[in-house]
């Protein structure tokens, strides 16, 4: 497996194949860093390169399903991101649709069929360190409100964090009645709740 930590690339095959595949990323420019390389499956976990003994760290951000990403969105992001008096935070845009749009409506409870992903995340050592950032995201995510869907990405909200109506948002309203019927069944008692929790619907 061809591996790194900043492009987020990951590719199963032969290394020549995966740096074939590379090169075009890598004409781009001179990486700051480059850490691709054929990777043993038991070393993925520290393709992020994060500390054993990690320090304290708080997060905040916000993100959702976007119709385009049209020239309007990306001047909001280098206009609003770009700002220095922003705060520091990373804003990241994926190409969904692919085989996951394909998928008929109810064929499983993963819902989300925007075409673009948009994401903004601010960390810090301290919540105070979050402030100005997390202002700077809020006025983000309006700015690109003509252009949300409205759509959640559920393993981007925050377990701890995150309230009922954004859960609710991950999913189509069938597939939420479903799941609902389904903790109804299996756990009216609302014991697995620690998570992007859906409650029965006794609670």
């Amino acid at each position: 497996m061809l591996c790194g930590n900043r492009s987020t690339a990951a590719r199963n095959g032969s290394t020549s194949e995966g740096e074939a595949l590379l090169k075009p990323l890598r004409s781009i420019g001179a990486p700051l860093v480059d850490t691709l390389r054929r990777m043993p499956y038991a070393e993925i976990a520290t393709i992020a390169s994060d500390p054993p003994e990690a320090p304290p760290l708080f997060t905040g951000g916000d993100g959702g399903g976007l119709r385009d990403l049209s020239s309007d969105a990306i001047d909001s992001v280098l206009r609003i991101a770009g700002d220095r008096a922003s705060g520091i935070f990373v804003v990241e845009a994926r190409h969904m649709g692919g085989a996951l749009a394909r998928q008929p409506d109810g064929s499983m409870a993963f819902s989300f069929r925007s075409p673009w992903f948009i994401s903004a995340l601010a960390a810090g050592p301290t919540p105070d360190a979050l402030e100005g950032a997390r202002r700077s995201i809020a006025t983000l995510m309006d700015a690109l409100k003509p252009a949300l869907t409205g759509e959640r990405l559920i393993n981007t909200l925050d377990a701890g964090n995150t309230g009922p109506d954004l859960v609710r948002a991950a999913y189509s309203p069938e597939a939420y009645q479903k799941l609902v019927a389904l903790k109804d069944t299996y756990d009216p008692e609302n014991v697995f709740r620690f998570n992007h929790n859906i409650a029965p619907s006794t609670r």
